[in-house]
């Protein structure tokens, strides 16, 4: 497997103008990391933006692993589905130029009133034709469990198997299914990892492994087993990203190379 990074672990330093992408690619490259991974909103997309921001991966030696973008894909409002629907495939398109092969979706949220079959349909058919677009520029979109819809195992397999292309699977965030109730989390990470593409790789609190003879120790994130999780992937074969997702109090310029640290003991 690989180690990557999305732009999400430093949102906090993007809002306050203490880092960009250019600084954020730099920092991967300091913190030994093959790819990254970069969110919507964090990122200039006008074409001459794009070149540089190429450029400067390549310079580096980074593999640009994923873009990610949400989509409007429950709606019903034809308005919204057709805008939505125009701005994820240009997304394909900017994913595509940045040599991303992965494009990470989610369903957006279910509208108030809407039944839930419904909204499983409208999610099914936006992905059906969203998939279609990006399968001719090679673009494997992965649908992270991030919605009502889509935050269980039965859930997401129900969504892929309906959409029924190779190039939709999943980016399965491993802290989201763990949220629901740990053993249930673990039940979803297993029936998730067979249509992973990316993966996200959610750390909170790492601290020592207290049981860990090494010096120094080894660390541990204290509100997941990430050996049980890395052996479910391994068991199915997955050798792509595992991508940080940091979301703890500590500040992430100290905090994500513990997360890199403690990735680089599994792979």
């Amino acid at each position: 497997m690989k180690i990557g990074c999305s732009t999400y672990s430093y949102r906090q330093l993007f809002a306050d103008g203490r880092m960009n992408v250019y600084a954020f690619l730099d920092k991967a490259y300091e913190l030994g990391l093959d790819g990254v991974e970069l969110l919507t909103g964090m990122f200039p997309t006008e074409k001459e933006d794009l070149i540089k921001i190429k450029r400067r991966a390549m310079d580096l030696g980074l593999h640009i692993a994923a873009c990610s973008i949400g989509c409007p894909a429950t709606t019903a409002d034809e308005k919204q589905r057709a805008a939505g629907m125009e701005s994820s495939k240009k997304w394909v398109e900017i994913a595509n130029f940045l040599g991303a092969p992965a494009l990470r979706v989610d369903t957006g949220g279910v509208p108030q009133g809407m039944e839930i079959d419904q909204a499983f349909e409208n999610c099914i058919g936006f992905f059906k034709e969203l998939a279609a677009y990006a399968g001719e520029y090679g673009i494997s979109l992965g649908l992270e469990n991030h919605s009502p819809i889509s935050n269980t195992g039965e859930k997401v397999a129900r969504i892929v198997q309906g959409v029924g292309s190779k190039w939709f699977g999943l980016t399965p965030d491993f802290g989201n299914f763990i949220g629901r109730g740990e053993e249930e989390g673990y039940k979803s990470i297993e029936m998730a990892a067979p249509y992973a593409v990316f993966t996200h790789a959610k750390l909170h609190d790492i601290g020592f492994k207290k049981e860990c003879t090494h010096v120094p120790p080894c660390l541990a994130e204290k509100t997941l087993d990430f050996q049980r999780i890395i052996d479910i992937f391994l068991k199915v074969g997955y050798s792509g990203y595992l991508s940080i997702e940091y979301e703890g109090r500590e500040d992430p310029v100290t905090a994500v190379p513990k997360c890199v640290k403690l990735l680089k003991q599994y792979v």
